[in-house]
């Protein structure tokens, strides 16, 4: 696969190599959410948008969000970031 270049979105083609999955290894997408004061106050309160809130305000990036950032390297394609997030 072509890393994407000035916005073009790459789509995987095969070879005997990768069994025409058009992959070679694997990669991971991972969204890691700091436990910091904010976030544990809004975890208390057990509203979903005020703990997203928190997080958001300190940086985190969603799942969907980290993959997008990957598509948008040309490390993976919009049917994994669709498939798996």
């Amino acid at each position: 696969m072509s890393h994407a270049k000035c916005g073009t979105l790459w789509r995987a083609t095969g070879c005997e190599a990768c069994s025409q999955r058009g992959y070679r290894g694997r990669l991971s997408v991972v969204s890691l959410l700091e436990n910091n004061a904010a976030v544990q106050e809004a975890i208390m309160t057990t509203d979903a948008k005020a703990i997203v809130d928190a997080a958001t305000e300190t940086g985190w990036l969603s799942l969907r969000e980290v993959a997008i950032k990957k598509l948008l390297r040309g490390d993976t394609t919009v049917e994994e970031v669709i498939k798996f997030t």
